[in-house]
């Protein structure tokens, strides 16, 4: 029995000496997808072992591991011998992840988040290991989120509920990094509505990156009194967004002052919107 360690937890093989057939699995379904939490406060990971068969590659194994923990866990399985891709992907730190034992991989395999859920910080790594044999290996890790932060200055008294709405990305990433071209549909929004008039309420958004035919997204802001009607509302200059990008955004009632909106940048903030 050969051991393989994850940081969050300790990965038992099984080796065979069968290197041909797989065996005794399932017809691979041509979209794989994975359940993630979506919950940020529970640290999880999935690895996945990926074995190159003559019909394509074939998800061989798949094992979910929380942490950290003072004390890893056991996961035992058997695979055949041979070579495997081996993918974690997940909202675990990734300072809490090594291997021991073993790039890009099936790209028919998709992380999805729809229905107006923003996805956790998602981490991605990869490398290779053999079965049967024991090798330290380093892996690197993208994140493949993007950050959002609106900040709505200066809440008047008559507002009671304001709804932002992150408009134009995508709604999943295949494992090979890219990007699903269709947006999520209803897209990331939050709500809130327990204002105090004059304070100035930052939002944070999480999500994957922009699409479009523009590759670009953009906010927009509604304001409610009381009787649920609609006050104010605005829409924020469209901007790009790539992976592990940070944006800072800002919007303000109208009032005497500068209009103007300026391209953003990277790391950048960008000038304020209007809600009228």
């Amino acid at each position: 029995m050969r051991k393989l360690l994850i940081g969050l937890g300790v990965l038992c093989f099984g080796c065979s000496d069968n290197t041909g057939e797989i065996g005794n699995l399932p017809d691979p379904d041509p979209f794989t997808r994975l359940t993630l939490t979506s919950d940020v406060t529970i640290d999880s990971s999935q690895v996945l072992f990926f074995r190159q068969l003559a019909e394509g590659d074939s998800l061989v194994c798949q094992i979910g591991i929380e942490g950290p923990k003072a004390d890893p866990d056991e996961h035992i399985f058997s695979v055949p011998a041979g070579y495997y891709q081996l993918v974690t992907i997940g909202n675990g730190e990734p300072e809490h992840i090594r291997f021991m034992g073993g790039q890009r991989t099936k790209d028919s395999t998709l992380i999805e988040y729809t229905g107006g859920v923003q996805p956790p910080d998602l981490y991605y790594g990869s490398g290779y290991v053999k079965a049967g044999e024991q090798k330290r290996i380093g892996s690197a890790f993208l994140i493949l989120t993007c950050r959002i932060a609106l900040t709505i200055q200066q809440v008047p008294q008559e507002v009671k509920r304001i709804r932002a709405v992150l408009e134009n990305t995508a709604e999943g990433v295949y494992l090979n990094l890219v990007i699903r071209k269709k947006p999520a549909i209803p897209p990331i929004f939050t709500e809130l509505t327990e204002l105090q008039p004059g304070t100035s309420p930052t939002i944070h958004f999480k999500s994957f990156p922009s699409v479009s035919s523009t590759d670009s997204s953009f906010l927009n802001v509604s304001c409610f009194d009381a009787a649920d009607n609609l006050l104010y509302q605005g829409k924020s200059v469209s901007f790009r967004l790539v992976g592990s990008e940070d944006i800072q955004v800002s919007c303000r009632f109208q009032s005497v002052g500068r209009t103007d909106v300026k391209p953003v940048k990277k790391n950048s903030i960008v000038s304020d919107f209007l809600l009228q």
